[in-house]
């Protein structure tokens, strides 16, 4: 199984709109701390078998 690829574009896109809303707001640690969160409930969502490219490349995003 792997994610689709509309559901794909639209966490990178909510992401990215994300970053793009507290990039000014708040400070850079409490950035990572929130992204880390995020990224690892993507993981526990979306880590299933065989799923491994489409989590690399979220990550690498």
């Amino acid at each position: 199984m792997q994610t689709s690829k509309k559901k794909y574009r639209l966490k990178m896109k909510a992401m990215n709109e994300w970053l793009r809303t507290v990039s000014n707001v708040i400070t850079p640690a409490e950035i990572w701390r929130t992204l880390k969160a995020k990224l690892v409930g993507h993981y526990r969502y979306y880590g299933i078998s065989g799923n491994y490219v489409s989590i690399a490349n979220y990550y690498h995003f």
